[in-house]
């Protein structure tokens, strides 16, 4: 069986960047931050134990999600200057480590990750996806698993729904709703947390809530009158997409630990 190890990477690059200390030698201090990623991916892969690995990477920037929502993961801060210069070393730290990375312009990680990850499970295959991103987390199914690195847990249903109240299947409903201020995700305006909670618990899924929305009372029934345009674009930020044509084979991600 094929063992896929799949890193988020800028999710794993930039959270051992910050915290690596901080030093006045910034030769020094990029150093250190090398050692650290060289020791984390290390330990990610005796854990993982896997036959291919590749590190998914993105720009900056998110074209079609851009399009149809201007704010989208606006005001995140920007990749920090020293490690932007860094990111072809990374590369190479990446290959000496016998792991693949792949870029794919216009196209985003999360949407990358979720194709690759459902090719393998539609085969009867296995992939282990690195990332503390939630949204991921819709993509749960057997012959996929989601792992925080950091927090050494796996993200799966029993944390989902002990950190939102909800199952995997239901996250796109929920973040349709709600919203996720973290990426700026809109939702529908005046509905949070407890609403959209108690929206899936009675309705469902966003289709049988909008369905049914005529016959909500009170102020939940009148903003899910005005706000279906807004909820099926907040799904359509947060579902991943599993059908990219990514143009490469797999056998050019078979992890080769160095000798």
């Amino acid at each position: 069986m094929t063992r896929l190890l799949l890193i988020d990477g800028l999710n794993f690059i930039r959270r051992i960047y910050a915290a690596v200390p901080a030093d006045s030698d910034e030769d020094r201090h990029f150093q250190g931050f090398l050692d650290s990623i060289r020791g984390s991916l290390r330990r990610a892969l005796s854990e993982a134990d896997p036959s291919h690995a590749v590190c998914v990477m993105e720009g900056e920037e998110h074209p079609w999600r851009r399009a149809i929502h201007a704010d989208y993961k606006r005001g995140r801060s920007s990749m920090p200057t020293a490690l932007q210069a860094g990111l072809p070393e990374l590369v190479r730290l990446f290959r000496e480590e016998g792991v693949a990375t792949l870029e794919i312009a216009g196209e985003e990680a999360m949407d990358i990750l979720a194709t690759l990850a459902a090719k393998l499970a539609n085969s009867g295959h296995h992939a282990l996806i690195l990332s503390t991103n939630r949204h991921l987390c819709q993509l749960l199914r057997p012959g996929i698993t989601i792992r925080d690195h950091f927090g050494r847990c796996a993200l799966d249903a029993a944390y989902v729904h002990e950190h939102l109240g909800i199952w995997p299947p239901q996250l796109g409903t929920y973040y349709a709703l709600a919203g996720d201020t973290a990426a700026h995700i809109p939702g529908i305006k005046g509905i949070g947390r407890k609403s959209a909670l108690g929206l899936i618990e009675s309705y469902g899924d966003l289709d049988a809530i909008f369905a049914a929305a005529s016959e909500i009372p009170g102020r939940p029934g009148k903003l899910l009158a005005g706000g279906q345009e807004m909820a099926d674009i907040s799904l359509a930020l947060v579902r991943p997409r599993e059908q990219l044509e990514l143009g490469f084979n797999l056998r050019e991600l078979r992890f080769s630990p160095p000798s």
